[in-house]
């Protein structure tokens, strides 16, 4: 098992720094990370521990909080974020789920050999590497599945002993594990279903023994009672205490909640205000339902219907929201009569009011119009109507009745403020109610929420609320009164609430979303691995039905153990399966290909129980060379596919050979051609060790520089073989710049770093280049295009004209071949103790050390992501020394380089 735990930490965490910028949906989770730090409220559709967990190892990192991961894209090292800290936690998680897997067969069971052969696919599984690797949470949650499962294994094999130290411990631990599974992320519900199956077959065994009396039958459902959804409960809700404990601030997610849970954020605090409504208060009234609108209006009018003042919700309270109270209007005679307010007249349930804009004077009004987006038959328009010179009509009369179903229509109970709820009748139109609901109106109402007149009355959308109240009419010691504060259980129901109807209304179209069906044949990660462990769990299934057949004719085909313990292995295994990946198909809500690994997790454990059940006949060696010559095929696919989880470079040609399937439809147009780029690639590699050894000897860059530098025209051809070595026409030359001597030449960063084949050529050149239009200026302007063919590059040589004869491609090569063995690839510049060639500075050198340092990384580049691998800028002088290195940050590129490409590739 350690041997595994190590190769996992090698596959796992390779180059785990790569890439240096957000991925995905590192931009939501690490942003959560951020605003717990912060104390920040955000509202998320999934439990809290695997962002709790991150936001923890950010702050060992060292994390300061200032990096927000606001976009995809957004560069790490900017800002000093301890990404890597971060991505270690799903890393570490990814590699101890191996030993996991292998340990959790081994309870079943189940060979060595079957248990290596799981244990090593899940470890070569690409997908798994790729969501080990990043800031995000199914790592954490396949990792406390494991290790649930495992768990409950181990309890499964100690039922010869029950009630001691070791039955408890694995019954106990598995509770513990299912607690922390389901915080991670809901999915974490199948897994309880999954042992909740177990358990009951468990039992059921117990029941069957006839040693067992019915107060020690009752012992063990109690036991497994408190283990398995009493400390899994009180694990889950604890953690959402956490939650509100470390998040006590307002923040993006307040909006979602209801005031009174706002109430409890700091900086989201509701003013006290007067608990009597009056006629004639002015008020601020407030929608239950959705969390926070107020009634609303502006002077802008529908622009169909009745054309009158528009009525809205809107989020947020402002003077467009206060209303007066009002008497309703009475006829008398046939003549409208308004009553003034002259004394305090506390508004009690059943009162006839009018609510008059205070801005504008117009009164909430509904009349025989129909709603202007929800238009049917039980939907009328609100509006705001008539005018300060006239009284208006009934139209604008609404009997105010409190919203408690239990309270009676003749109960003359005042109404209070904050903790009241009402529900505003019409009068005339239908006995309709004032509703409102999550639809917004079209952006000649700002998109601001639709408010109707529902004949369901009823509805929760139906009921409001004073929130705010102010009337001068009320003495000035009146009682006070604010929203009484939740406490954890109510906003613990709260919470859930939002989160589901978030989670249910993720439905839009996303670009990288995919269907239950695609997952375990269309879309990959190690195809050997995906349709193998497909194939085994489909087998399974049909090896279960011919086995309960057999059971029902009670024909014995359990009468081996391995195939006594293969059966019980499958009866976990395959539920678990099933249970994960089945209800998928019954969501409408968005979903990736990431909804699918914990099934995929249960399928390649199956594939070792399916190896065990046909091999054990078999010796040793024969399993071992069959179980060793799979594994190999596996581990040759995960190479192929490597660079898709790695971010490796990966050329045109290999992007789309491993398009095995027709279907397969990623697109390969901006990987580099593929023309013999491996020297290059070790070369970069090379050249990136020596960078460091001339940083870590500081004193000695000199001799170290001048050890790797040639100046000769063979130590040119060098470079320009490996830039070169690609199908040509005619002869090709390598560009020299012009000799120097005298005082030092900077070379000026004007950076442009076009892709060719999978090479990056450096465009810096000497502050003394010629203007644009001579012939050496035209030679660089052409090779600064990424279509710029490098075998047409002039050759300006170190005689006093520049002119030198043209050498031959496979001259250069042949010259490459026979230096390179002793003679390292230039570094920008060259010198070998003559002043005239120390002063000479090779284009094509610089380019090829740029080239090979990069040609390892992705197929995307910016100048922030090359560091200290860039070829440094330096002064050409006599001794043939190179000054300290330009920084990154000293690098301007130009409009034209091939970073604006990169930015759309990452």
């Amino acid at each position: 098992m350690g041997a595994l735990t190590v190769f996992a930490i090698l596959v796992r965490l390779f180059r785990i720094s790569n890439p240096h910028e957000v991925v995905f949906d590192e931009v939501h989770f690490g942003g959560f990370a951020t605003k717990y730090i912060n104390g920040n409220f955000f509202m998320d559709v999934h439990p809290p521990l695997g962002k709790l967990l991150f936001a923890a190892a950010g702050l060992i990192g060292g994390y300061n909080s200032t990096f927000y991961f606001e976009n995809i894209g957004d560069d790490y090292l900017a800002s000093h974020a301890p990404y890597v800290f971060m991505r270690l936690l799903p890393g570490l998680m990814g590699v101890g789920l191996v030993p996991i897997a292998y340990m959790t067969l081994r309870n079943f069971g189940m060979s060595n050999v079957s248990s290596v052969l799981s244990a090593l696919m899940l470890c070569l599984e690409n997908g798994f590497i790729t969501q080990s690797r990043l800031i995000l949470l199914d790592s954490g949650l396949v990792f406390f599945t494991g290790l649930t499962v495992m768990m409950w294994s181990d309890f499964l094999t100690s039922q010869s002993e029950p009630f001691t130290l070791n039955w408890w411990y694995p019954l106990a631990t598995t509770g513990v594990c299912l607690g922390l599974a389901g915080s991670v992320k809901w999915v974490g519900l199948f897994l309880i279903a999954t042992i909740g199956l177990s358990t009951l077959h468990n039992l059921w065994t117990v029941l069957g023994d006839l040693r067992v009396s019915a107060r020690r039958y009752m012992d063990h459902f109690m036991a497994r009672f408190l283990c398995l959804l009493v400390i899994p409960g009180v694990i889950y809700a604890f953690l959402f205490q956490v939650h509100f404990w470390a998040l006590p601030n307002s923040g993006s997610g307040t909006g979602f909640m209801s005031p009174e849970f706002q109430s409890t954020l700091k900086g989201r605090a509701v003013s006290d205000t007067f608990e009597d409504v009056a006629f004639g208060s002015i008020v601020h009234i407030r929608h239950h339902e959705t969390n926070g609108g107020y009634l609303h209006s502006h002077k802008h009018n529908y622009p169909e219907g009745s054309k009158q003042q528009q009525i809205t919700v809107y989020p947020f309270r402002d003077e467009n929201g206060a209303f007066r109270i009002k008497y309703g209007l009475a006829v008398v005679n046939g003549t409208l009569i308004e009553r003034k307010v002259e004394r305090l007249d506390l508004l009690r349930n059943g009162d006839i009011i009018r609510l008059e804009h205070v801005q504008t004077g117009k009164h909430l009004h509904s009349h025989d119009v129909r709603a202007p987006v929800t238009k049917n038959e039980h939907h009328w328009e609100v509006s705001g109507y008539g005018d300060p010179k006239w009284l208006g009509d009934t139209n604008d009369n609404w009997i105010v009745r409190l919203a408690d179903p239990t309270i009676d229509k003749s109960d003359r109970r005042p109404i209070k403020a904050m903790n009241m709820h009402i529900r505003l009748i019409h009068v005339n139109n239908r006995q309709c109610g004032l509703f409102s609901h999550d639809k917004k109106l079209p952006s000649w109402a700002f998109e601001q929420q639709e408010v109707t007149c529902s004949e369901n009355n009823v509805r929760a959308g139906a009921i409001w609320l004073f929130e705010s109240n102010e009337n001068s009419l009320l003495p000035p010691n009146s009682k006070k009164v604010n929203f009484k504060r939740p406490g954890f259980w109510r906003k613990f129901i709260e919470l859930h609430g939002t989160m589901w109807s978030v989670n249910s209304g993720l439905t839009s179209k996303h670009p990288y979303e995919s269907r239950p069906i695609d997952w375990p044949i269309y879309l990959i990660g190690n195809p050997i691995v995906w349709w193998v462990s497909t194939f085994s769990v489909l087998f399974s299934a049909a090896l279960l039905l011919a086995g309960v057949l057999l059971l029902k004719r009670q024909i014995p085909f359990l009468n081996e153990l391995v195939l006594y313990k293969g059966w019980h292995s499958l009866l976990i295994l395959f539920p678990a399966w099933f249970l994960h990946y089945i209800p998928f198909f019954f969501m409408k809500r968005q979903l990736f290909l990431h909804h699918y690994f914990p099934a995929l997790y249960f399928a390649i454990l199956t594939v070792g129980v399916i190896f065990e059940i046909f091999t054990h006949q078999l010796s040793r060696p024969s399993r071992i060379i069959l179980a060793g010559g799979f594994l190999a095929l596996v581990f040759i696919v995960y190479l192929d596919f490597s660079p898709l989880a790695y971010g490796n470079l990966m050329h045109k040609h290999h992007c789309e050979r491993i398009k095995w399937g027709k279907h397969w439809d990623w697109t390969c147009f901006k990987s580099p051609e593929d023309k013999h780029e491996l020297p290059a690639q070790i070369g970069g590699r090379l050249l990136h060790a020596i960078e460091h050894i001339k940083d870590a000897f500081p004193n000695h860059s000199g001799s170290i520089s001048v050890s790797i530098v040639e100046a000769k025209v063979t130590g040119t051809a060098t470079a320009a073989a490996l830039l070169l070595n690609q199908p040509h026409k005619g002869p090709a030359v390598v560009p020299q710049l012009p000799t120097t001597t005298g005082a030092p030449k900077v070379i000026a960063p004007n950076l442009a770093l076009p892709l060719r084949g999978g090479l990056l050529v450096d465009s810096r050149v000497p502050a003394d280049v010629p203007e644009r239009g001579s012939d050496l200026a035209g030679a660089v302007e052409k090779n600064n295009s990424i279509d710029a063919e490098p075998s047409a590059i002039k050759h300006q040589g170190e005689s006093e004209n520049g002119n030198v004869a043209p050498m031959p491609l496979e001259t250069l090569k042949q010259s490459a071949v026979e230096n390179t063995a002793h003679k390292p690839a230039v570094d920008g510049a060259a010198g070998s103790g003559n002043s005239s060639e120390a002063g000479s500075l090779t284009r094509s050198g610089s380019a090829v050390l740029t080239a090979m340092a990069t040609s390892d990384g992705f197929n995307s580049f910016s100048a922030s992501s090359v560091g200290p691998m860039l070829p440094p800028a330096f002064s050409a002088s006599e001794s043939g020394n190179l000054p300290p290195k330009l920084g990154s940050d000293e690098l301007p590129v130009s409009s034209n380089s091939s970073e604006s490409e990169d930015t759309s590739s990452r």
